[in-house]
């Protein structure tokens, strides 16, 4: 039975699960190998990336895993920004930069990231969540020389993002139906395009949504 100071979180794109997605990324970049497979393809296993269990990890999928991490990463770090200038409406951007350029490492205890339950205390756990996304953000901030305002540039590319995943989950959806109608006898009579789903059709309103704010 859950306490009265105990809600269950549904978000995805939320502080314990993305501190996750960041420490995995940093594993799979930081993994060497010198194993291969019958192949000739480089391999890794648990004893180069901890946590991977009794799997193996192909140097392709790496590198796949690295770059979609790093994309929801960064997506979840710019809907943070974007959030925070809607909250301090007033606040100079020179002033959010600054305080983005300064962000370091959050350290201590992790909230309940398998169970997806979190406190009431919302304000606390609002304040960690922007602590971890400035800390992103400051890594995409320090890989850049450019002097001008970076901030506007910032929402630029959350828009970008927002169209990649409009296209990610479309041709998820249209795979899909390529293995329907190869499986599946009159697969279009029971299935409608994958551009007509819900769930396309959600994720695409969302995204533009985004785009237009």
């Amino acid at each position: 039975v859950l306490g009265n100071d105990v809600v269950l979180e549904d978000r995805i794109f939320r502080y314990s699960i993305m501190d996750l997605v960041s420490v995995a990324r940093k594993r799979l970049m930081d993994a060497q190998s010198t194993m291969f497979d019958t192949d000739g393809n480089l391999i890794y296993t648990e004893k180069h990336i901890p946590g991977l269990g009794k799997n193996f990890l192909t140097e392709n999928s790496r590198k796949s895993a690295i770059e979609a991490y790093g994309l929801f990463l960064e997506y979840y770090a710019l809907m943070g920004l974007l959030q925070k200038l809607k909250a301090d409406n007033g606040r100079s951007i020179t002033s959010i930069e600054k305080e983005i350029r300064e962000a370091v490492p959050i350290t201590g205890e992790e909230d309940f990231a398998f169970t997806g339950l979190s406190t009431s205390h919302g304000d606390q756990n609002s304040s960690k969540e922007w602590e971890h996304q400035k800390y992103i953000l400051r890594g995409i901030i320090d890989s850049t020389t450019d002097k001008e305002p970076i901030v506007p540039k910032l929402l630029s590319s959350l828009v970008s993002i927002a169209t990649t995943i409009i296209d990610m989950v479309k041709s998820s959806k249209s795979r899909d139906d390529v293995r329907g109608r190869k499986i599946i006898p009159m697969y279009e009579h029971a299935h409608i395009p994958a551009g007509d789903t819900k769930v396309v059709r959600l994720v695409t309103e969302e995204m533009e949504l985004l785009q237009k704010e």
